[in-house]
């Protein structure tokens, strides 16, 4: 993989590294869409990565950070895993092998879904309890209260697997990546010229305030 580098000027933006292109061109959906997507996943499991690099570097006490980068990275990683309407998503048996791996996989994906993001199992339980007084107290009841109880920061072993899931998924992402690469320049050299510069000019749409509901159109088959 790579990263592209680019400059803007008044028509629009200019890649760096190309001195000799005459257009910078749209290939069609069919070759484009799992190219897109795949550095869609990379860069959400680049993110997860750098949040685990941080993760090692935070104080125990500093609660709020560990809690806050435990919960980007797992995120981050299962983003790609879930169902999206804009993306294809990754599929774990693609990437992991049987036995282990996916037992790990889903062990902190029930993490994400069921604790962190949607709070259905019981890993967080509140406690409720009414006070009762003695017979002699004027109030049966002196009070209502409840408590939390909360798993909550990471043990070392949870971030330990939780990197090696992304170092796996990069890894398997980054050869698909170049893969569908070279794929999609082998097709485009068996175009003519002429079909190669009728081609659209790449283009992004800026995103704005009204667009923020909105599913964003990709390219698609």
């Amino acid at each position: 993989m790579y990263q592209v580098s680019f400059s803007q000027n008044p028509n629009g933006f200019h890649i760096e590294g190309y001195p000799n292109a005459v257009k910078f061109a749209q290939p069609p959906d069919d070759l484009s869409k799992a190219y897109a997507h795949l550095w869609l996943h990379y860069e959400d499991l680049h993110f997860a990565h750098q949040c685990l690099s941080r993760l090692a570097e935070a104080r125990p006490d500093d609660r709020i950070l560990v809690q806050a980068l435990w919960h980007s990275a797992l995120v981050a990683t299962f983003k790609c895993f879930q169902f999206s309407k804009a993306r294809e998503s990754l599929i774990r048996n693609n990437i992991y092998e049987s036995g282990i791996q996916r037992e790990v996989f889903d062990y902190l994906k029930n993490i994400r879904n069921k604790t962190v993001v949607h709070d259905e199992n019981d890993w967080r339980q509140v406690l409720v309890g009414a006070v009762i007084n003695p017979p002699s107290e004027p109030s049966k009841v002196e009070a209502a209260l409840c408590f939390a109880l909360s798993v909550g920061a990471p043990g070392q072993t949870d971030i330990t697997n939780l990197g090696l899931v992304v170092e796996r998924a990069i890894e398997w992402v980054q050869q698909q990546f170049d893969t569908k690469a070279d794929s999609i320049v082998d097709e485009l050299n068996t175009w003519s010229y002429d079909e190669l510069t009728a081609l659209p000019d790449a283009k992004l749409d800026v995103p704005t305030a009204a667009s923020v509901g909105n599913t964003r159109n990709t390219p698609r088959r």
